[in-house]
């Protein structure tokens, strides 16, 4: 569409060369005069133009590190000038073959195009892709460009690298860490044999609740609901600590220690139900969420939803609950004194939190039964060759950091606890969990 100032600026023209060549009897001014009405008249003359196209599925899932690929093939009619193609990508995304970005010249004829690309997925996340946009530009400059968009928006989601735990062959030559799965307590499916009743802690299920025993309680305290507690089927219960803390943001943007906690915390929630466990999950130094302990590919979802969705803290921290796993610890205690489970902490070793650390653990084991006492787990994700070093110096103290974080887990050792030095770089979570985990079968 032609604007009106447009308008009148070539009208202009025209009138004032056309009068001077009547004035000055100029037969060549009076011809130059005719040159700004013929671009204008040939201007809205030329018809807009007409893209079909035939984009290629996209996929809605995928994992961290896989490629996803954009196709079009497109013809054009009418019109002349250029046209540009276009998609945004998110920032986590890398481009590896193709391109986002291209110029079509659209002739006097027809004209046919493809637009290709590949990105890599360097980030968990759900992303959204709004379609290949173009924009149409008159040859004349005449008319406001004309914008549009190719094909269907899609959402994406990209989840952390899962490993298939049912194939997993856990190796016993290089294991260390045993996780026992008889003779622990009563842990796992919950029969029909009733227990107790205790008061009902955030994250019990709904349907367990005891109304009858609520009525008749509430008339000697206030605001207290209580459940049934029901036996449990023999399997070890696996409870995972996650911390959100800002340290654990050390690294890249794309690739850092919060990062790769998440990674190995979805692959050990993997393998556990995978292998029958109950599991249960707690995010400190966040929202201060709990998942009560479950098994089954539901409980699977709800973990890998959540861990989906969860950042480590950036700002305001106000909104979040800042505490240490003591604190964590605590606010499980009810479930930890009723399930007794294997913990499992995953952070990253630094003098900041060794000492928050060691007392966590300590209060965990005197909540739990001592003949029942499982070891726990701590997972030390070291992030120090995530970042590329500029110089021999900076390489050097990152050696000297990592060494003096896997210091500290001999502090932890002392106390009878297991510890994983892990360097994402050196090792994946596939590799950590299978060569290092080891599941004692019934």
């Amino acid at each position: 569409m032609i604007s009106f100032s447009e308008v009148k600026e070539h009208l202009a023209l025209f009138t004032t060369l056309f009068i001077l060549g009547l004035f000055f009897a100029s037969r060549v001014l009076l011809l130059i005069s005719f040159v700004p009405l013929f671009i204008y008249l040939l201007g809205i003359s030329l018809s807009s133009p007409k893209i079909e196209v035939k984009t290629s599925q996209l996929k809605k899932t995928a994992e961290v590190g896989e490629n996803i690929e954009m196709q079009a093939t497109g013809v054009i009619t009418g019109g002349i000038g250029p046209i540009i193609l276009f998609e945004e990508l998110p920032e986590p995304f890398e481009l590896v073959e193709g391109s986002n970005y291209k110029i079509v010249w659209k002739g006097f004829g027809t004209k046919r195009f493809d637009f290709f690309y590949k990105a890599r997925c360097t980030k968990r996340g759900h992303y959204y892709f709004k379609g290949v946009e173009w924009e149409f530009r008159s040859i004349l400059g005449l008319k406001q460009p004309i914008k549009g968009i190719i094909g269907e928006s899609n959402e994406l989601t990209v989840h952390p690298r899962i490993f298939d735990a049912r194939k997993a062959r856990i190796s016993h030559k290089f294991s260390f860490i045993s996780t026992p799965m008889q003779g622990i307590t009563k842990l796992g499916s919950i029969s029909t044999d009733f227990k107790e009743v205790r008061q009902y802690m955030p994250g019990d299920p709904f349907k367990f609740i005891n109304w009858k025993a609520t009525a008749r309680m509430s008339t000697r305290i206030e605001n207290v609901l209580l459940r049934n507690e029901y036996e449990r089927e023999g399997k070890l219960c696996v409870w995972i600590f996650i911390d959100a803390h800002p340290s654990m943001r050390l690294g890249t943007t794309v690739e850092n220690a919060f990062e790769y906690s998440v990674e190995a915390a979805i692959n050990l929630a993997n393998l556990f139900l995978n292998k029958g466990f109950l599991l249960g999950m707690y995010i400190y130094n966040d929202l201060g969420e709990s998942f009560y302990p479950d098994v089954g590919k539901q409980q699977f979802i709800k973990i890998a939803n959540r861990l989906l969705k969860l950042y480590s803290i950036e700002s305001k921290l106000q909104t979040y609950n800042i505490e240490d796993l003591s604190e964590a610890i605590e606010k499980n205690r009810k479930q930890l004194d009723s399930l007794s489970p294997m913990v499992v902490v995953i952070t990253h070793l630094t003098q900041n939190n060794i000492k928050e650390l060691v007392q966590g653990i300590k209060k965990f084991s005197g909540h739990i039964r001592k003949r029942y006492w499982t070891k726990a787990l701590v997972i030390n994700v070291l992030p120090y060759d995530l970042i590329p070093p500029k110089n021999t110096f900076e390489e050097f103290a990152a050696k000297i950091l990592e060494a003096k974080s896997k210091r500290l887990s001999e502090q932890l050792r002392v106390l009878g606890i297991s510890v994983l030095n892990w360097n994402p770089k050196k090792e994946s979570s596939r590799t950590l969990l299978i060569k290092h985990l080891k599941l004692v079968s019934q």
